[in-house]
């Protein structure tokens, strides 16, 4: 009995580490396509666009990352968790739940944002043209092109939240295919769309449609998703659980602080760099070699993508004794795959 009982631990050991090195390896490969998609696109960007308009629209974008970063803190990865659980529970009412209802907090903040990124500029143009040593984020932010970029990039914060809290609903069902898959068409689009706008001459306005573009493409991508391979969350009933959201921004606070990650952090050097000195040119040579970071860190964390869920997944299930033995390999294929 000892026997057959320790043959059973090791092949659900060996299901296990094959399951999350397939996944490990689909995310590496994923990010490798995407990150040298969005490399090439900063290069044709940086070939149609002068260095000054360049610096702009990151310089804009960072901002707008950064707000969108704290909009989305706690929840983003709180919801792993939680479908995970309900997953293994087969309740797809508290999957429908739990991801809608961590919306409405989010969607009431962006929306109050937006408004704030609309009436800015206006307010700005006057004091900065008045100031002509004013720092570069301010002369940004009072640019004329500023209120139109930041109208197009309001719709793209809009986006970005629904396939971000699309992405974790994904990852705690473990649809590790379709999350990557989504990805690699947000960065096919962004690329496509800029290389066409700019040989048509939009210029300035062709970067924000083109990143507009990208996320929309991410949320078609996984709302077709649903639909295919998760139509009984689809039709789930929705039930408004205040309680529900709570504890999943409680839980994912903590990982939103672990796990805060250099796309926050290149946005605040981004937007530091552009207070600090006077010629957006610096935040675009900034933006010229980060690229290249970017791509070497998030090499280092796709490959631990899946763990959450994975080591969820065996507590739920009741087998400490095959997660205590599995751990340590799991960590060790994360990290070789590294």
């Amino acid at each position: 009995i000892c026997r057959c009982r320790a043959l059973r631990v090791e092949d659900a050991r060996v299901n296990y580490a094959r399951q999350f090195a397939q996944h490990a390896a689909l995310t590496v490969i994923t990010t490798v396509l995407a990150g040298v998609l969005f490399y090439v696109l900063r290069i044709v960007l940086y070939k149609y666009l002068p260095q000054e308009d360049y610096g702009l629209f990151y310089v804009i974008l960072s901002f707008v990352t950064i707000v969108q970063t704290l909009v989305t803190f706690g929840f983003d990865p709180g919801l792993v968790p939680f479908v995970t659980q309900y997953r293994e529970e087969k309740d797809p009412d508290a999957i429908k739940s739990v991801a809608i209802g961590s919306l409405v907090p989010q969607a009431a903040i962006t929306m109050s944002i937006v408004v704030l990124f609309l009436v800015m500029p206006p307010l700005l143009a006057p004091w900065a043209a008045a100031n002509p040593q004013a720092p570069a984020f301010v002369r940004a932010l009072a640019h004329p092109a500023t209120p139109s970029l930041f109208r197009v990039l309001a719709l793209h914060a809009v986006f970005v939240l629904l396939f971000k809290c699309a992405q974790q609903v994904f990852l705690g069902l473990q649809a590790i295919a379709w999350r990557n898959a989504a990805d690699l068409a947000r960065a096919v689009c962004c690329l496509g769309v800029a290389a066409t706008l700019l040989q048509m001459g939009w210029g300035l306005r062709a970067t924000a449609v083109a990143y507009t573009v990208g996320a929309l493409a991410e949320v078609i991508v996984l709302g077709a998703a649903f639909f295919i391979s998760f139509p009984q969350i689809v039709r789930a009933r929705y039930t408004w659980r205040p309680e529900l959201v709570r504890n999943v921004f409680d839980t994912g606070k903590w990982l939103s602080v672990g796990f805060g990650g250099i796309v926050l952090f290149s946005s605040v050097d981004t937007v530091v760099i552009s207070v600090v000195r006077k010629d957006l040119s610096d935040a675009a040579a900034y933006q010229v070699a980060l690229p290249t970071i970017t791509i070497f860190y998030s090499l280092m964390i796709a490959a631990g993508v899946s763990l959450l869920p994975m080591v969820r997944t065996l507590w739920l299930r009741g087998e400490q004794e095959l997660l205590a033995k599995s751990v340590e390999r799991l960590y060790a294929a994360a990290i070789a795959v590294m």
